[in-house]
This record gives C-alpha cells, sequence and structure tokens, in this order.
C-alpha cells in the first residue's frame, strides 16, 4: 500500500557526487527537487515500507555519477556480499563521519533475518550482516544505499538503511527497506516503468 504527499520542492534538493562533504569536488552536484507529489507507505510503528520515492531535476552523469540499476526479482541475493554506505557515525554512539564510509556486509535469508528479530519483520525488510557482528550501518546512515555488483558487472541497488538494534551488535544485523517493493510501488505510480529503465546506456 503507498500513499502520496506534497512536499514544496524547493525546500529539498539532492546532493550527488559527493565524497568529504568538507572537501567539494568539480564532481560535486546539488540537485533541486521539483514541486510533485511524493509516494511513500511508511508506518512508523512497524517500520514497515520505511521509504519515500520522489523526482529530481536533471543530473550531469560523469565517472562519478551513474545510476544505480534496479534488482532482478527472480534472483535470491541471499548469501551475497553487498556494500552500504554513509556519512554516519563510525561506532555506536560515535559522531558522524564527513567522509563517505563503506562497509561489505552479507545478505541473510528471509528465515535467518526473522531469528533475529522475531516478529518484527515485514515483507518490505530484508537483513545484512554477521552473525558474529563488527561490521553494520550505524546512526546516521539511515536511508543509504545497500548494493551488490551483479554478474554483467552493473551495481543493483537491494535495499535502504533503516533500523536496526544498535550498531554491529553480535545477533543483530541491519535491517533495510527491501527495494523490490519499491519497485512493484513505482511501477504502480510512473507510466512506462520498468526494472531496467535507470540503466538503459550506462556502462560501469
Amino acid at each position: 500500500m503507498s500513499s502520496t504527499m506534497q512536499i514544496n520542492g524547493s525546500a529539498v534538493d539532492v546532493l550527488v557526487g559527493a565524497h568529504d562533504l568538507n572537501n567539494p569536488t568539480e564532481f560535486q552536484q546539488r540537485v533541486p527537487v521539483p514541486d510533485l507529489p511524493w509516494v511513500t507507505g511508511f508506518n512508523e510503528t512497524s517500520k514497515h515500507n520505511d521509504f519515500v520515492a520522489f523526482a529530481i531535476n536533471p543530473v550531469n552523469l560523469n565517472d562519478r555519477v551513474k545510476p544505480v540499476c534496479l534488482p532482478d526479482s527472480s534472483k535470491d541475493y541471499s548469501g551475497s556480499v553487498a556494500v552500504t554506505t554513509g556519512w554516519g557515525s563510525v561506532f555506536e554512539g560515535g559522531p558522524s563521519s564527513s567522509v563517505l564510509n563503506e562497509v561489505e556486509v552479507v545478505i541473510l535469508t528471509r528465515e535467518e533475518c526473522e531469528s533475529y528479530y522475531p516478529s518484527r519483520i515485514t515483507n518490505s525488510m530484508i537483513c545484512a550482516g554477521y552473525p558474529e557482528g563488527g561490521k553494520d550501518r550505524c546512526t546516521g546512515d539511515t536511508g543509504g544505499p545497500l548494493v551488490v555488483r551483479d554478474d554483467d558487472g552493473t551495481w543493483v541497488l537491494l535495499g535502504l538503511a533503516s533500523w536496526g538494534d544498535g550498531c554491529g551488535q553480535p545477533n543483530a544485523p541491519g535491517v533495510y527497506f527491501n527495494i523490490l517493493m519499491l519497485a512493484n510501488v513505482l511501477s504502480s505510480n510512473i507510466p512506462h516503468f520498468t526494472h531496467s529503465f535507470a540503466c538503459d546506456n550506462v556502462s560501469y
């Protein structure tokens, strides 16, 4: 189930191509968001459908700025090594980072995910991490991407950082919004949408 809300786009923009927030480069672009309805389905109590989808104005693609592909719904990505990135804390309770950090985590099966969080996982969620902990997204990384490099070399977006019990704690993997749910929402809200549209004619 999705819903829409109207946001004043002039109050929001999107930063792309950034790495060190304190040292912008020529690749960094700040892109305005038009005044269009934003699609969401978020339930604050359950954290179900933890996403907001919106349009942005055109972005100049280059070697540092490229679209990410949407996943193939016929594939099982569990067991794959994924990468999550963000400017959040590098350890639980620590300060945010001005430099973009990344960490590798393993995509868990739904059964594994539910075993760590009984009765808390909905079909809009996936988990990634390690039983022993140590590697995870953290405070300030919410909304950040969870990506896997596919067989053809393209980067596939599997999830968006959502919640978890602490940062890198044992038996408490990170929980992410399942991007396949978003693909279904986009299909029903955007005419002529296809899962591969973002990657057409883009080389990696």
